[in-house]
C-alpha cells in the first residue's frame, strides 16, 4: 500500500502532546494497561471445577529453594505445588500463609494424577473481583491507585492501596473518567499517583468495564483539608502559598487548598503598581495573614506587611515644620510631587509652591529639579507628606505690615474691580481688597464700579491683615470722616431741629442735604389739620420745625414731625395753664381764710 505523508495538523498536535509529555512521571509499562479486565479469563477462571478453585494454602520452602505451597482437598490428603519464581516473587521473606488458585492442566499419557497449577495472582484476581461486586451491590467505596493517563480519564488499579501491592499483581483494572478524578481542575500529574477510595459507578461483567469516581471522596477531602487549614489559620501568621491567578485588583494564592486575597493595596508599601510588575503566577511567596473568616470564607493576606512599613521609620525624621531637601519627580495642574531620600512622596500643593499667583507648579519647577521644602503635615491614609515651599521664603505680607502699620493711609491705584469690592495695589506682590461695604459712608451700590473705575487713583486706610490668607483689608471710606457722627448728634429721637423745604414728593416736604442725608415731613405730620399734599400746608424755601421722629440709618432719612411739635407744645401750655390756676387758687383760700381768721364772730357780738 502506498504510504502517505501524516496530515500537517496531526504532526503538529503530535508535537504539542510530546512537549506537554516531557518531564511527567509515568507508571511502570506493565502497569500502563487499558482501563478494563479480560472477561474472557474472568469467566474462565469462575468455573469452578473438581481443582479450579482459590484455597488457603502454607508456604513451604523445600531444599531445593523452590517455594512450594501445601494444602488439603476434600478428603483431607495433603498435595504439594511448586510455585512459579514468578509467583514466588510475591511472597514476603517469613510469610508461611497463603490464598492461590489452583488450576488442573492437561497431563500426557505417561503421566498419573492430575497436574495442578497454583497461582497467588489469579487468587488476589478472583477475591478482587468478588469484593469488587459486593462493593458496587453495596454501593461502598473501594481502595485503588491511579495508574496512568488514557483517552478522557485514567486507568485504575482496583482492589490496590499502593503501587507495591500493583507491582504484586494486585487490582482490577477500571476506568476513572476525567470530570469525575476531583472537586476541582487538578493537573493530570497531581491525579497520577493518588491512591484512596473510589466509587464504583458501572460494573460490566461481560465487556470487562468497571467505571469509578472519586469526586464526592475528594470533595469530602479537599472539606476536611481546608476545614484543617482554616483551623490553622489566624491572623498575623506567617505562611506560604503559591500565586493562583492574577486580576485586576490583586492575586489569589492557593494556600494549602484555600484561596486567598492578596489585594494590591497590600503589595507594596509606597504606591500601587501593576500586579503583575510585583508578582507572577506560579511564584512561591511569603505572606502575612490580614484577615481569617472562616464562616465567610474569606481569607486576605499581605506581601508588604512581611517588610517594616518605611512610612511608621521616618515620622519622628518629618515632623511638621521640619525643613527636607528632594527631588521633583512628577507635576500636575494641582501640584508638584517630590520624592524624598527615603523613597517617600510628598505633595507640594499649588497653593504652597509660591506667595505669588501660581498659573501652572511647571512654571516654577521641572521634573528633575531639587528642592527644599518644609513639612506641613503627614497623612499616613494616603502615605504622603504635605510639603510647602513658600513657608521657606519671606511672607510678603508680613513685609507690608511692616511698612504699612494698619491705619496707615496709603496714596495707590484701582488694579481691578470684582462683585464684591476692589483690588488696589501695595507693592509688586501684595494687593489689598476695599470691600464694598468700605467704599461709602452713605451710598449703598450694587456694583463697587458704580463708584471707582480701574485706575483711579485713590487713597486708602490699611484697617488689617491676615498672613495665612494672604489678604489686606483696606477701606476707602475711612479717608474721610464719618458723617453719622454728626448726625446722630444732630437728629437724635425727640429732638426739636427746623428744616428748609427743597422739594416736594407724594410723601411729603423734603430737605436734602450734603452726604445725602434726608430730612422727611410727611404730609400727615405738617399739620394738625389733614393735609392730602404737602403744597398745601407749606412751600418751597420755607422753614419748618418739627420733632425727630426717627433716624433711618439705612436709607439715610431724618422723619419730623410739625404736628407733634405742636401738640407737645400746645399740653406744655395748657399744663403750664393749669399750673398757673392752681398757684391763684392756692393764694385767693390764703387770703379768704386770713381775713376769715381776722373777722368776729356771732357770739363776740352778742357779748
Amino acid at each position: 500500500m502506498e504510504s502517505r505523508p501524516m496530515d500537517k495538523q496531526k504532526r503538529t498536535s503530535g508535537k504539542k502532546r510530546n512537549r506537554r509529555n516531557q518531564g511527567r512521571k509515568s507508571a511502570p509499562s506493565h502497569l500502563d494497561q487499558a482501563p478494563h479486565f479480560d472477561p474472557d479469563k474472568l469467566m474462565e477462571m469462575a468455573d469452578v471445577g473438581d481443582w479450579n478453585a482459590v484455597y488457603d494454602a502454607s508456604v513451604l520452602i523445600e531444599e531445593e529453594g523452590k517455594a512450594t505451597v501445601a494444602f488439603r482437598d476434600a478428603s483431607g490428603q495433603e498435595i504439594k505445588c511448586v510455585l512459579s519464581e514468578q509467583e514466588a516473587a510475591l511472597l514476603t521473606e517469613g510469610q508461611t500463609a497463603v490464598r492461590v488458585y489452583l488450576e488442573e492442566k492437561k497431563t500426557t499419557e505417561e503421566e498419573v494424577g492430575p497436574k495442578l497449577e497454583a497461582s497467588i495472582l489469579k487468587a488476589r484476581y478472583l477475591d478482587n473481583f468478588k469484593s469488587l461486586e459486593a462493593s458496587f451491590g453495596s454501593q461502598e467505596r473501594v481502595n485503588g491507585v491511579v495508574l496512568a493517563d488514557t483517552k478522557g480519564g485514567f486507568s485504575v488499579a482496583l482492589g490496590a492501596k499502593d503501587f507495591d501491592e500493583v507491582l504484586q499483581g494486585a487490582g482490577i483494572r477500571a476506568f476513572l473518567p476525567r470530570r469525575d478524578a476531583s472537586s476541582n481542575r487538578l493537573g493530570r500529574e497531581e491525579i497520577r499517583g493518588i491512591a484512596g477510595e473510589f466509587h464504583v459507578k458501572e460494573l460490566d461483567v461481560a465487556k470487562g468495564n468497571v467505571v469509578v469516581s472519586r469526586k464526592v471522596v475528594a470533595s469530602e477531602l479537599e472539606a476536611q483539608a481546608q476545614a484543617e487549614a482554616w483551623s490553622r489559620l489566624e491572623e498575623d501568621q506567617v505562611v506560604v502559598g503559591q500565586v493562583k491567578n492574577i486580576v485586576r485588583y490583586g492575586a489569589f494564592v492557593s494556600l494549602n487548598g484555600i484561596d486567598a486575597l492578596l489585594h494590591q493595596n497590600d503589595l507594596v508599601w509606597d504606591k500601587n503598581p501593576p500586579v503583575h510588575e510585583v508578582v507572577r503566577l506560579g511564584q512561591t511567596l511569603e505572606l502575612k495573614v490580614l484577615e481569617v473568616n472562616p464562616d465567610e470564607k474569606r481569607l486576605r493576606v499581605g506581601l508588604k506587611q512581611m517588610t517594616p512599613d518605611p512610612f511608621e521609620l521616618i515620622k519622628e525624621k518629618y515632623e511638621e515644620g521640619t525643613q527636607a531637601h528632594g527631588t521633583v519627580v512628577a507635576l500636575t495642574d494641582f501640584g508638584a510631587f517630590v520624592k524624598m531620600p527615603e523613597d517617600i512622596e510628598g505633595l507640594i500643593h499649588v497653593s504652597e509652591i509660591s506667595w505669588e499667583r501660581v498659573k501652572h507648579p511647571q512654571d516654577h519647577f521641572e521634573i528633575g529639579q531639587e528642592v527644599d521644602v518644609m513639612v506641613l503635615g503627614m497623612d499616613s491614609v494616603a502615605r504622603k507628606l504635605s510639603l510647602s515651599a513658600k513657608a521657606l521664603q519671606k511672607n510678603p505680607v508680613e513685609k507690608i505690615a511692616e511698612t504699612y502699620p494698619e491705619g496707615t493711609r496709603i496714596s495707590t491705584s484701582v488694579k481691578s474691580i470684582v462683585d464684591f469690592g476692589v483690588f488696589v495695589s501695595l507693592d509688586a506682590h501684595v494687593d489689598g481688597l476695599v470691600h464694598i461695604g468700605e467704599l461709602s459712608w452713605t451710598q449703598r451700590p450694587q456694583h463697587p464700579s458704580e463708584i471707582l473705575e480701574e485706575g483711579d487713583e485713590i487713597e486708602i486706610i490699611v484697617m488689617g491683615y491676615d498672613t495665612q490668607r494672604q489678604r489686606v483689608s483696606c477701606s476707602y471710606k475711612r479717608t474721610k470722616p464719618d458723617p453719622f457722627k454728626e448726625w446722630e448728634e444732630k437728629y437724635k429721637v425727640g429732638q426739636t431741629v427746623e428744616m428748609t423745604v427743597t422739594r416736594f414728593t407724594d410723601r411729603g416736604a423734603i430737605e436734602e442735604l450734603d452726604g445725602g442725608l434726608v430730612v422727611l415731613c410727611a404730609n400727615r405730620d405738617l399739620s394738625e389739620e389733614k393735609v392730602h399734599r404737602a403744597q398745601e400746608a407749606t412751600k418751597i424755601g420755607a422753614t419748618l420745625e418739627g420733632v425727630v421722629t426717627e433716624f433711618d440709618r439705612r436709607h439715610l432719612v431724618v422723619n419730623i414731625s410739625v404736628k407733634r411739635l405742636l401738640q407737645s407744645e400746645r399740653k406744655e401750655a395748657y399744663q403750664a395753664y393749669l399750673d398757673k390756676q392752681d398757684e391763684d387758687s392756692n393764694q385767693r383760700m390764703t387770703l379768704g381764710d386770713a381775713l376769715k381768721a381776722q373777722l368776729p364772730t356771732t357770739e363776740d357780738s352778742d357779748a
